[in-house]
């Protein structure tokens, strides 16, 4: 909930649009984590 919480202030705090930054940073999360393995295997 902490993490949610800090996305929430940090959006504000720097002016972005909630929806919108919220969208785009856990649509991020999953492929990050596949980038990451893969740049890990390689």
């Amino acid at each position: 909930m902490a993490a949610v919480m800090t996305l929430i202030q940090s959006a504000k705090l720097n002016g972005h649009d909630l929806y919108a930054y919220l969208k785009d940073v856990l649509s991020r999360l999953p492929i990050q984590k596949i980038v990451a393995l893969c740049l890990d295997l390689g």
